[in-house]
């Protein structure tokens, strides 16, 4: 934390000489990783901060790969593409898939502290019935937690659409069973 600190402070501090004409800009400044531990070799501060959850950035819908692009109604609030540590931070900042994930989360929660103590589990024969109605009513919360949270995964389309499979996964098991 006080590096991080240290580190913006002096990322300010050369900001600050660059306009006042005190040190000359290069054209790849934000591709300059040598001052943020954080950044891996190429990667940009916006990139690092994306990879360590630090991204504060949201996007329009015109900044989005056109896999996320499904809701033309939805024009800003974007998370930026996201490492799975990147999506799990995004958990407590405001953007547009907050509320789906606050909304699939609190079922997940209230399931797993109330329904296990009113089930028969001292009957032998009713214990596989109480595990199969655990897992029906939790399978379709879990798998919508599961696709809002990480929908932004920067491995491609085909990653969101096995979390879109797993979403559908969730919501058929529970029909099933």
């Amino acid at each position: 934390m006080i590096v991080d600190a240290y580190l913006e402070e002096q990322t300010r501090l050369r900001v600050k000489k660059k306009e006042n004409g005190l040190e000359k800009p290069t054209e790849d400044d934000d591709l300059q990783i040598n001052d943020d531990p954080r950044r891996f070799p190429g990667e940009t501060r916006k990139d690092a901060d994306s990879r360590t959850g630090k991204a504060k950035v949201l996007l329009c819908i015109n900044d989005v790969p056109n896999h996320l692009k499904f809701n033309p109604h939805i024009l800003s609030g974007y998370r930026p593409l996201q490492s799975p540590l990147g999506c799990i931070g995004s958990v407590f900042q405001w953007h547009n898939e907050t509320i789906n994930i606050v909304t699939h989360a609190i079922p997940i929660f209230y399931i797993l502290f109330t329904v296990p103590d009113v089930l028969p589990w001292h009957s032998q024969e009713l214990t596989f019935l109480a595990w199969c109605h655990i897992a029906g009513i939790l399978c379709p919360w879990l798998g919508s937690f599961v696709y809002h949270m990480f929908m932004n995964l920067h491995y491609g389309p085909m990653a969101y659409y096995i979390l879109l499979q797993v979403d559908m996964l969730g919501i058929w098991t529970s029909q099933s069973i």
